[in-house]
């Protein structure tokens, strides 16, 4: 009947915790630190339990021992029971809440079934009962075992006591250093003042001293399964064990986890500071007064044996408070061990007083409390924090959105070289400007909603290999930057999103890291998500050295990479000619770009655009060397073909190999956009790397006419960044024939200074002008401006012009 009826309550707490949760708690987001590194781990050695069997458990236990072994157990086990779904180790936390009600049974012995209740009712109240079912990390459950083994040392007779409590008690010792290593210190020193206590308690109830021997019967019985439990984890794991330790009180992590404070800000930490309001809340005074009241009617009415382990309790109380309080280092986790200990001995010391002899018609008071305790409690219950809000709020349900977002864009952006692991393909992305890598590489800038456990678990519940990188501890960019060659993916974010978390370093680099994303142009933005509670944005950046076109002929499949030749990755381009097939939508400026290297000396490459030569290019003759090129070109709308024809290929080998491209992209010109040149506007030139110039465009007097196009009414602007050979330059800009301003041009041979011009349009053709006081004479070219950027672009969310 007890097992029924706290089974009854564990299920009861976790189902409403549970759907609570799908609403108003963490299950609305993704599973967040720390719960999402143990659901990432579970998934993993789940899926090695399904390749190799329990022997490739075991061997990856060896090779890579869990942080938490019982929590990575936990994840297991869930996992293999519910599948790999958010829910199902949080499910599976329904054994600490039985833990909990077990707890409360025993310390409750001899109460009737009715008094029982209303002790569950009272602990299950509590505030870190409950959140125990929606937190998935280990710090609940070492604090529940912890004091599992100590409070049978300490509620009943212990030397003379049964040998199977003492090797139980044992047992739950050696299970919580297992569930928590690095708090290992803080379970050894509970459960050897345990032990201690537990013996001068049976000493003052039996007014003599045990024997020795049957005081080292009974400590060995408890020593021996404390010890051997753990002992094989900890030969193994004992130097990462120790590092975690000191990097959080000492070293990398010693400035996140410390709190600054008065002394009394930390005194209170863990009564009504921050980790007391978390885990107690409005419970503390409520547990501290039914402490006070029962611990001073069992010191007038309990009998001898229940005064001493009344006191034992209370010291091993105040000894679980000052550990964690006397640490600098704070966290509303770290003072669960106090706050179970402190409740247990609530129950404990009540319980005592309920079956107290001596105390006749005042167990009716005892009674009393238990129910007034138990009402209170029921009364003050809050739900789980943290509280995230509601699914019904927008941004809540954009944060899964994002992440999901960033996953399936870099899904369906990569091949992963295999049909075996590869999703269905997505019609919008061209096959040629997908990552091939068997297993892609995603750079992280910056973590918090999106963090490499998430990703990793995501990927796990689709069985796809991608390996993520994050620095944690840097709060240098250069120390980002340099892993920029290594990535096929990088995930980075702009500053005060509110999703990146913003207590490690690499929290103030976003925005520097973001420029230097943007200015590799090998990485493509093919994702950006704009946080609507912040208004600022994330992206995701794709390595793509091959883009802008499908190749219909002459070029060779990715291959790489080649870390011995510093290559991620290459393409052949084979003899006679490479047809590659681009679209134009809209008409507009283009470039062909590319980094390539020759077998053959005097290879020139002949580029043709819809069967038309627009230029010849020589490629280097090297082994190791590569050249690059960059020829612009205007397209209309619609498909276009363009040919690269080589005059050398080798002809002893079938794929005819002409010249290898590390790069070869087609890219529309964004220098100059949002127009279609009319009249007086030269063709783009460029690059000029000494200048650090990619492209220029020469405006003609005695005026440049531009045709804009727009599908209906909107705002616009018309922007530039122009400098002039000639002193005293003015631009004069019209609109359909109308001015509508002037601005200045600076006589500079290297500056350039911008102008910006906002204007209304209705739907259809426009024409603006830009008309020029100066220009020269003494060429066959009359050149008045020199744009480095010449742009048209919609403002606010006006429709962008069309052409």
């Amino acid at each position: 009947m007890r097992w029924l009826t706290c089974t009854i309550f564990a299920a009861t707490v976790t189902l409403l915790v549970l759907q609570y949760s799908f609403r108003h708690g963490r299950l609305i987001v993704f599973p967040t630190f720390d719960d999402v590194g143990y659901f990432a781990e579970g998934a993993d050695r789940l899926q090695t339990l399904y390749d190799s069997g329990v022997s490739g458990v075991y061997h990856q236990y060896i090779a890579a021992p869990p942080h938490s072994p019982f929590q990575a157990g936990m994840a297991v086990a869930a996992f293999a029971l519910f599948g790999l779904r958010d829910w199902a180790p949080y499910a599976l936390n329904s054994l600490l809440a039985l833990g909990y009600f077990l707890a409360a049974d025993w310390l409750l012995r001899g109460a009737p079934l009715w008094q029982k209740v209303l002790g569950f009712l009272f602990i299950g109240s509590i505030p870190f009962v409950p959140m125990a079912v929606h937190e998935f990390r280990p710090d609940h459950a070492v604090a529940l075992f912890t004091a599992l083994g100590a409070m049978l040392l300490l509620g009943a007779p212990f030397v003379h006591g049964p040998r199977r409590r003492q090797i139980v008690a044992g047992v739950w010792f050696g299970i919580a250093l297992l569930t928590k290593p690095p708090v290992f210190p803080q379970t050894l020193t509970i459960a050897g003042a345990s032990l201690a206590l537990a013996t001068v308690a049976d000493w003052l109830a039996a007014g003599r001293l045990p024997s020795v021997k049957a005081v080292l019967k009974s400590w060995t019985a408890v020593l021996v399964p404390l010890v051997l439990i753990p002992l094989p984890h900890y030969c193994l794991n004992f130097h990462e064990i120790y590092s975690y330790i000191y990097d959080i009180l000492f070293g990398t992590f010693k400035a996140s986890y410390q709190m600054r404070g008065s002394r009394s800000e930390h005194l209170f930490y863990y009564l009504t500071g921050g980790g007391g309001s978390v885990m107690l809340g409005a419970h503390l005074w409520l547990l501290l007064a039914v402490l006070a009241f029962s611990a001073v009617g069992v010191a007038l009415v309990g009998r001898r044996g229940d005064r001493a382990r009344g006191g034992a309790v209370i010291m091993l109380l105040a000894l679980a408070f000052l550990i964690p309080t006397a640490l600098k280092t704070k966290q509303p986790f770290f003072g669960l061990a106090f706050d179970t200990v402190l409740a247990f001995s609530a129950i404990f010391l009540l319980g005592r007083l309920l079956r107290a002899e001596r105390f006749g018609n005042g167990r009716k008071l005892a009674t009393t409390a238990l129910v007034v305790a138990a009402g209170i409690g029921v009364w003050n219950f809050q739900w789980p924090s943290p509280r995230y809000g509601s699914a019904s709020t927008g941004w809540q349900e954009q944060r899964r959105q994002i992440v999901e977002g960033v996953f399936h864009t870099i899904v369906s952006h990569s091949t992963f070289n295999s049909i075996d692991v590869s999703p269905l393909p997505d019609p919008s992305v061209c096959e040629d400007e997908k990552c091939t890598a068997p297993m892609p590489t995603v750079l992280l800038c910056g973590i918090g909603d999106v963090n490499p456990p998430v990703l990793h678990f995501l990927a796990a519940q689709q069985s796809i290999p991608l390996n993520f990188q994050f620095n944690a501890t840097s709060n240098r960019a250069e120390d980002f930057v340099k892993d920029f060659d290594n990535a096929d993916f990088i995930y980075c974010a702009q500053s005060r999103t509110s999703l990146i978390a913003d207590f490690l370093p690499s929290s103030g680099l976003q925005d520097e890291l973001l420029a230097a994303v943007r200015a590799r142009p090998q990485f493509k933005q093919v994702g950006a998500w704009t946080f609507m509670k912040t208004g600022r944005s994330l992206y995701l950046f794709q390595r793509q050295d091959f883009r802008g076109f499908r190749a219909l002929q002459g070029l060779g499949p990715v291959e790489g990479p080649f870390p011995e030749h510093k290559l991620r990755s290459v393409r052949w381009g084979n003899g006679p000619v490479t047809k590659l097939k681009t679209p134009a939508q809209p008409a507009g400026d283009f470039e062909l770009s590319w980094e390539a290297r020759s077998d053959f000396q005097y290879q020139v490459v002949a580029v043709s655009v819809d069967g038309q030569e627009i230029a010849t290019q020589p490629v280097i003759g090297s082994l190791s060397d590569y050249s690059t090129a960059h020829l612009h070109f205007p397209l209309t709308a619609g498909a276009h073909i363009v040919e690269l024809r080589y005059p050398h290929w080798h002809t002893d080998i079938s794929t005819r190999n002409a010249v290898l491209f590390k790069t070869l992209k087609i890219e529309r010109t964004e220098e100059f956009r949002g127009f279609d040149a009319v009249a007086g506007l030269g063709v783009i030139e460029g690059p000029f790397p000494d200048a650090h110039l990619s492209a220029v465009r020469w405006g003609f007097g005695p005026a440049s006419k531009l045709k804009v196009t727009s599908s209906e009414f909107g705002e616009y602007e018309l922007s530039w960044a122009a400098r002039s050979d000639l002193p005293d330059e003015v631009v004069t800009v019209k609109l359909d024939g109308k001015p509508i301003g002037q601005h200045p041009v600076i006589g500079s041979y290297s500056e350039f200074t911008e102008a910006h011009f906002h204007f209304a349009i209705s739907a259809g053709e426009h024409e603006i002008e830009l008309e020029y006081t100066k220009w020269r004479t003494d060429t066959d070219r009359p050149m008045a401006v020199l744009f480095k950027t010449l742009q048209v672009t919609a403002r606010s969310d006006s429709p962008a012009p069309a052409r």
